[in-house]
């Protein structure tokens, strides 16, 4: 995996209940069995999410994140919190245009932190419009982050929000087939989870007091080569991602979590970086 894409996914990362975990998974054993296929994740991952298309996005829908580290099972550092809105949806024939404002507060860098950031989304509408993207076309082609990267215009200077489902997509399509990485222990569950009737949308649930939605969980570990370790093993993470395909756009993916070996104060600690939704909004039907 090259380094710009560990860096965007060792960046991106609010625990829940994953500290009685940290300590019982042995990060240095290199034994995990069996390589899993890249076509196997890619069908789990996208069976999982349900729709994710572009035109699926709302005027008004909005979206909170909160990043966090939790290292060992003690010590946990708030990173950032992003919130995510969706001002303005320009849809025509050729493209189709989405304006956001979000904030940042950083509490590690509060001169990184700022409010009613504007940022834009050009989506070129090609062949196969925005708006018939079905859930398997999304998920299904092993290209789908160069045909999204020719797709998608932004500006170029602008500070840039983390889209979870971005992470989500790079990992069902691509991470596992990058030269010299192998995924293993492919696990996947799931439940079902209560919204407050604050956060349910009729269109979801007829009754919003009663708005009980479905929770998938998938996680897999992945051992990659070509980063080296001082011990001169592939370094091994574990991912965990936890989505529901009932939420709005901009929240399906409501937890993204990566658990790897890290210097800390000059000792080998084990770390979790994790992002997670914590409040939303559907916006306005079109």
């Amino acid at each position: 995996m090259n380094k710009n894409i560990f860096s965007f996914v060792v960046i991106a990362l609010i625990v829940l209940n994953l500290s009685s975990c940290l300590k019982k998974q042995d990060l240095e054993d290199q034994d995990l069995g069996p390589a899993i296929s890249s076509d196997e994740l890619q069908n789990k991952m996208g069976d999982s999410i349900g729709t994710l298309s572009y035109s699926d996005i709302s005027k008004n829908e909005i979206s909170v994140m909160n990043a966090s580290t939790i290292f060992e099972d003690t010590q946990v550092n708030k990173r950032y919190k992003q919130d995510l809105y969706v001002s303005q949806i320009t849809d025509s024939v050729d493209q189709l245009k989405i304006d956001f404002l979000f904030n940042k507060q950083d509490y590690i860098n509060s001169d990184n932190s700022f409010i009613n950031q504007k940022y834009q989304l050009i989506i070129e509408r090609t062949n196969q419009s925005v708006n018939t993207t079905s859930p398997s076309d999304f998920l299904s082609k092993p290209d789908i982050n160069k045909t999204t990267a020719n797709q998608i215009r932004t500006q170029a200077d602008a500070p840039v929000p983390f889209f979870m489902y971005r992470a989500y997509v790079y990992f069902a399509v691509q991470a596992c087939r990058e030269n010299k990485v192998t995924c293993h222990n492919l696990k996947s569950e799931t439940s079902k989870m209560y919204l407050n009737s604050e956060l349910a949308s009729p269109k979801i649930c007829p009754d919003i007091n009663n708005c009980l939605i479905d929770i998938k969980k998938i996680e897999f570990d992945m051992l990659d080569n070509s980063i080296a370790t001082t011990n001169g093993k592939p370094y091994r993470t574990h991912y965990t991602f936890s989505v529901s395909p009932q939420l709005p756009f901009l929240s399906k993916v409501m937890r993204y979590c990566v658990r790897g070996l890290t210097d800390y104060n000059g000792r080998k600690v084990l770390a979790e970086d994790c992002m997670s939704i914590n409040d939303f909004s559907y916006g306005q039907q079109r």
